[in-house]
């Protein structure tokens, strides 16, 4: 029965709107401030975004066993988002693996058992399951607000996010004591904590490779998440955070759609299409080709929709009445912990056998310290020709009424005839003192160095006759990139090989597909 809370919806939507703002604030640019703030390693990377798939596996012991059972539900998120807050903001002043990857790790196993929590908070609230979605739609919004604040106004490879996503987090746990009281739930059987009496739904072949398929697919569908940000911001690409939102729009638009496409396809096809425009998806990507790129990010809603939503109604029409909330814990178990572990796990393996041909260089911090540091920047000009990745670029220039062009990055310092490429004759006009570049100082010894390998690189690839030719903006930025066509084609394969094994499994039963029609691959 809903809750005699008033404006309980509206007051719903703004948890789950200010839940998924956090949780964009670090899971978005969390992996391209690592590697180039930090300059931590690929496999660092791995089991910082290895974390959430922890705290997503003890979760739900958490959840079942104390959180749920022992306290009212709004007070104990209000808790967890007081921890989880200031594990963040603390996550912002860690410059080594081990202190980032022990806040990172306090912070999402806080987070992770809230995200249950509010569901069953929700649930507990309103007269109708079938409100939940156009609830939860504003955790969407929140994640593409999250992106646009990150992506134009803080930027990926500062540690502003931290402060946002902490600093939203405490007003969370301040307002989660506003929402209705919402009293612990009697018991549940041990079993149903992570879902094991699903067990019993395997004997079924069908089921069996329905969960099979769905814990597969996981696994390369979570490399998008640790590969996507780097992947654009080293191709060029202006705040990445923010045109990944683009893949939030269409989520929204999936998930409004979704029973329509169930009824007109059926789930099994559903399913089917989703793993494999996650393949597609992929292979977009490692086309290297700009407009195809933007169009693998678009089509986020349907592959993340058909997939992950879709197992969980496939789940639901498929498992005894009894059994459907055990089964709801075993699948997310398998695909949000199991799967999100052993793909993140995979991600920093494979980013590391890419490596970028030139990917550091010794500069100097603000403390006089000697330091490895990425590559200073070099931003597009202001009467540069239109180019697609920069699209929010110019939006951001035109709202907020400044010229595109910086004074403080190598192209504005050395390019002084203004054509976007540094020649033989400006490469050697590094002031003595060298070039002081946001926090930190190139000296002229080191990027002379620089020049000269980003130089013979161009020769070794016949990209230039002769090392006196110019360095163009695209030289800087490939000799920094990663072997991206490479890295994509991995998690292409395995997308494919899983949609393979998913149309050749076994049929399921009726119920599988929609009541008014059968359609089957």
């Amino acid at each position: 029965m809903e809750s005699a809370h008033p404006w309980i919806r509206t007051r719903l939507s703004a948890m789950f709107f200010l839940t998924f703002f956090i949780y964009a604030c670090w899971m978005v640019p969390m992996a391209s401030y690592m590697g180039r703030a930090l300059q931590l390693m690929p496999a660092d990377i791995g089991w910082v975004y290895s974390a959430a798939a922890i705290a997503a596996i003890v979760s739900p012991l958490f959840v079942g066993y104390v959180a749920d059972r022992l306290f009212a539900t709004e007070r104990i998120l209000a808790v967890l988002h007081l921890v989880g807050g200031l594990a963040l903001i603390a996550g912002s002043q860690q410059s080594k693996f081990p202190g980032l990857m022990a806040c990172m790790m306090l912070h999402t196993l806080c987070f992770m058992p809230s995200l249950a929590l509010g569901n069953s908070l929700t649930f507990r609230n309103i007269p109708d399951a079938a409100l939940f979605p156009r609830i939860a739609m504003f955790g969407t919004i929140g994640w593409i607000v999250s992106g646009w604040i990150v992506g134009l106004v803080l930027g990926e490879t500062k540690n502003w996010f931290f402060f946002l996503g902490g600093g939203a987090e405490l007003l969370l746990a301040a307002y989660c004591l506003t929402l209705p009281h919402t009293p612990p739930k009697a018991r549940e059987a041990a079993g149903d904590v992570l879902g094991l009496k699903t067990v019993a739904l395997l004997k079924d072949p069908a089921f069996l490779f329905f969960i099979l398929c769905a814990f597969l697919v996981s696994i390369p569908a979570t490399s998008y998440f640790v590969f996507i940000n780097p992947y654009l911001m080293e191709t060029g690409w202006f705040a990445p955070a923010t045109l990944m939102t683009l893949g939030q729009f269409t989520e929204i638009f999936v998930m409004f759609t979704m029973s329509w496409f169930i009824a007109w396809l059926g789930l099994r096809w559903i399913l089917l299409l989703g793993m494999a425009v996650w393949a597609l998806r992929f292979a977009l990507f490692a086309s290297l080709n700009y407009p195809l790129a933007l169009l693998g990010v678009l089509v986020h809603g349907f592959g993340y929709c058909f997939v992950y939503v879709g197992s969980y109604i496939y789940v639901d029409k498929n498992a005894p009445q009894e059994l459907r909330a055990s089964a709801q814990s075993f699948i997310s178990f398998l695909m949000l912990g199991v799967g999100w572990f052993i793909g993140s796990q995979l991600s920093g393996v494979v980013m590391n056998s890419y490596p970028a041909p030139i990917a550091t260089i010794t500069a100097v911090d603000r403390e006089g310290k000697t330091v490895e540091s990425a590559l200073p920047r070099w931003d597009v000009r202001a009467d540069a020709p239109f180019d697609i990745r920069l699209l929010f670029g110019y939006l951001s220039q035109a709202v907020a009424g400044k010229s595109a062009e910086r004074k403080n990055d190598l192209g504005a310092l050395l390019d002084r005839d203004g054509d976007g490429r540094l020649s033989a004759e400006e490469r050697n006009a590094i002031p003595a003192e060298g070039l002081k570049i946001d926090d930190k100082t190139y000296t002229q010894e080191e990027l002379s160095k620089l020049f000269q390998r980003i130089a013979q690189w161009k020769v070794e690839r016949k990209l230039a006759s002769s090392t006196d030719e110019p360095i163009t903006r695209d030289d800087w930025l490939a000799v920094q990139a990663r072997g991206w066509p490479s890295i994509w084609l991995w998690p292409t394969v395995a997308a494919a090989v899983v949609g393979i094994l998913f149309l050749v499994s076994p049929r399921g039963k009726r119920q599988s597909e929609t009541p008014e029609q059968e359609s089957s691959p």
